[in-house]
């Protein structure tokens, strides 16, 4: 589509001596912060966020830069120096390392200072992080690049997607038609209950009563659940690099990475179950069982002693049980990794046994 270009800097451009132009990056992480570079230090107005921002020198080039006319493929590289200095440069340097920065919102501006308007600006997120010795390299995609979209190979539904008696259904079954609900796909007249590809809502009464999985202990449902809309830290690890996220628990895939109190650890069990009963509210809204052990002042102190407030649920709770080798005597110690970061920072306890 087109993309004009304002007057204040056409007229600059005019000029015979030209005019500076400086490149402003604002960057906002999933956590909430926010960074400003540029290739010059200054203070500038920000996208972001209102008002003025000081800019550090961090940005070494930008481009070239790819420009179609949908947007869904714009692209472009940017080149940071690798950072080592004072306290806040190792912090972020530490950053870009770990990959924090993989997916963050950009916005890429080339801006003229004395018209107060910018040449280019680009919208998108951060990808593709390359370190080198010296300098970092980002590949910033547009927000509109549907190319990284992961599309579910079925719908989320109640009825079940399978024609009867196709060979994904199996049935072998006397009854000559199929509603495709739960309770008539476990009738004996169809007996295809295991390759029932839909939702079972509500779930079946062996799972209602469910209490536990024989052999892990960990005490069953009471204290390791939470509602399926907690938000979770993960890093989901892609070849050599990790986007670090926040996601549901209930969208957490056995290959992510979860932030422990020692740093990222894979997962080793993932479990969900139906519960029906009181939960605690905690701070961001998520609900969590009363005898699940949140961090907080070096303790591991219940649920139900943080947060007084309670509502009845009924639904699947989700927990899951970290890869970890440490001495399960350690596991109460504030700095065990026997444990894992929920998307508001709150640390949960990871009671379930660790690695023998």
């Amino acid at each position: 589509m087109p993309r004009g270009i304002s007057n204040a800097v056409t007229q600059l451009l005019k000029r015979r001596g030209g005019a500076a132009m400086v490149l402003l990056l604002d960057l906002s992480l999933y956590d909430g912060s926010n960074f400003y570079w540029s290739n010059y230090a200054g203070s500038y107005p920000a996208r972001i966020t209102a008002g003025n921002q000081n800019y550090s020198p961090w940005i070494k080039s930008a481009g070239p830069f790819r420009i179609t006319r949908t947007l869904t493929t714009d692209a472009g590289d940017i080149v940071c120096q690798n950072l080592s200095g004072n306290t806040v440069e190792r912090d972020v340097s530490k950053l870009l390392r770990d990959h924090e920065f993989e997916g963050a919102l950009a916005i890429l501006r080339f801006y003229y200072s004395e018209a107060e308007a910018s040449l280019f600006e680009l919208h998108g997120k951060l990808s593709e992080p390359n370190p080198k010795e010296t300098e970092f390299k980002f590949r910033i995609l547009d927000l509109f690049d549907t190319s990284g979209i992961a599309c579910p190979q079925y719908y989320y539904q109640s009825s079940c997607l399978w024609r009867y008696k196709s060979a994904q259904c199996a049935s072998a079954g006397s009854a000559t038609s199929c509603p495709k609900d739960y309770a008539s796909c476990i009738h004996a007249t169809r007996n295809a209950g295991e390759r029932f590809s839909g939702i079972v809502t509500p779930p079946p009464q062996n799972m209602t009563n469910f209490t536990g999985l024989p052999g892990l202990g960990g005490g069953g449902l009471d204290g390791l659940c939470f509602t399926p809309d907690t938000m979770v830290k993960v890093k989901r690890v892609d070849g050599r690099f990790g986007c670090a996220m926040r996601v549901r628990f209930d969208e957490v895939l056995d290959t992510d990475l979860v932030l422990t109190l020692q740093g990222w650890l894979p997962i080793a069990l993932l479990r969900k179950h139906w519960y029906s009963g009181p939960l605690h509210i905690m701070p961001a809204g998520w609900g969590v069982t009363a005898k699940h052990e949140i961090l907080h002042d070096a303790k591991w102190p219940r649920a139900a002693e943080l947060w007084k407030d309670t509502r009845h649920y009924e639904g699947f709770l989700f927990t899951l049980e970290v890869k970890t080798r440490e001495p399960h005597a350690d596991k109460y110690s504030p700095t065990t990794s026997h444990s894992f970061t929920l998307g508001d920072g709150t640390v949960a306890h990871n009671n379930l046994p660790s690695e023998k």
